[in-house]
């Protein structure tokens, strides 16, 4: 394995890390909300819910900065973007519903393949 000089592993681990953070609890977040819903009184059940949809937002946050220096560091090596739309001002749901997108095909490549 060569080592790689610019250390960019500091920056593609914690990213990928981000992504697949944020796919679970977006995949789960429904779920979790009808089972606390279930299990917890009105208040006890507002206060998870909203704690849940901050960590959402925060994680999201955290991948949209992500993608930005992925995408410089892909520019920087004269290398195509990690990440490119089709549209002029692609907005936060696109991205989140492309990580998304990008950690299921991941894990199905990862299921072929064993």
């Amino acid at each position: 394995m060569q080592k790689d000089p610019d250390n960019n592993e500091l920056v593609i681990a914690p990213a990928i890390q981000h992504f697949k953070e944020y796919a679970l609890i977006v995949l789960r977040f429904n779920d979790q909300l009808v089972a606390w819903c279930n299990e917890r009184a009105g208040a006890d059940y507002r206060v998870l819910a909203e704690n849940l949809d901050h960590h959402r937002t925060n994680i999201h946050n955290f991948c949209l900065s992500d993608i930005k220096i992925l995408n410089r560091l892909a520019e920087k090596e004269h290398q195509a973007p990690f990440a490119v739309s089709s549209k002029e001002n692609p907005d936060r749901t696109d991205y989140g519903q492309a990580i998304v997108k990008f950690c299921c095909e991941n894990v199905c490549e990862a299921i072929k393949n064993e």
